[in-house]
């Protein structure tokens, strides 16, 4: 896998959606929008934030998603069974004429890797981050 495009989606249906897109380049995007407020105030706000990724910042993403092995994870995982509030995530990694989905119910009783525990947990610990700046 050469240079690849990495995509995280955290989304409670109904009630709000975080995406954050990672770019060859080291640029990202990272929208948040909350479906919950934006009914009630009959008006679509999201929260946009745009940047570039220190090199350190990157090769830490770089070396979480390789080690995370995406390409040999099923694509989905805990929508075996029926959940009212689950919050979802989709993990979506393009490299080439590559491209692999992940959809995670986070009700799942599946144990992943260490590896992409840890992806997950620093992709949403950036994402906080610049939202709150």
């Amino acid at each position: 896998m050469e240079e690849f495009t990495y995509t995280f989606s955290m989304e409670s249906v109904g009630n709000y959606k975080v995406d954050f897109q990672m770019n060859p380049d080291s640029t990202f995007q990272i929208e948040q929008q909350d479906y919950f407020f934006d009914r009630y105030a009959k008006k679509s706000s999201p929260n946009i934030r745009q940047g570039t990724l220190s090199s350190e910042e990157f090769a830490k993403f770089d070396k979480l998603i390789r080690e995370s092995d995406l390409y040999s994870m099923d694509d989905s995982y805990g929508f075996d069974k029926n959940s009212d509030n689950s919050i979802i995530y989709l993990v979506e990694l393009k490299g080439g004429d590559d491209v692999k989905y992940v959809s995670i119910n986070v009700e799942t009783e599946h144990r992943f890797s260490n590896e992409f525990t840890e992806l997950i947990e620093f992709t949403t610990g950036f994402m906080n981050s610049k939202l709150v700046d």
